[in-house]
């Protein structure tokens, strides 16, 4: 074998060797990623269950408004860092709980947090 090809598979071979930690590095970050969406994603998935539910009861509750406000920030705080366009979303949809008669269906549209807007927003974070 060619002297030039003997050094340039050992060179590839240091190199590869050299990078393999770098490479096991982006799969634990890759995996730990999917992992954070996963229960960000559950947790999403509960509280627009919960608010379609207490929505459908037609029942007024400030303790179950102020648990749906508790869980919609939890979602907030689980998708900080993993997508933050649909944290803002969980967060505003967690502050209109504490209020839920201070917007119109017109401004729950346009702020983004109807529960359909959610949902899709949801997917399009699943689908990535």
């Amino acid at each position: 074998m060619d002297p030039l090809a003997i050094t340039f598979l050992g060179s590839l071979g240091t190199l590869l060797v050299a990078l393999k930690p770098w490479a096991e590095l982006a799969l634990k970050v890759d995996s730990e990623n999917s992992q954070a969406v996963r229960t960000a994603a559950e947790k999403v998935f509960l509280a627009l269950r919960e608010t379609e539910n207490y929505l459908k009861s037609g029942k007024v509750s400030l303790a179950e408004e102020e648990r749906l406000q508790n869980l919609w920030h939890s979602c907030a705080a689980s998708l900080h860092g993993v997508n933050n366009s649909l944290a803002d979303l969980c967060y505003l949809k967690g502050e209109h709980w504490k209020d839920p008669d201070r917007l119109t269906p017109r401004e729950i549209n346009s702020a983004g947090i109807a529960v359909e807007q959610v949902k899709e927003a949801l997917q399009a974070l699943l689908r990535k």
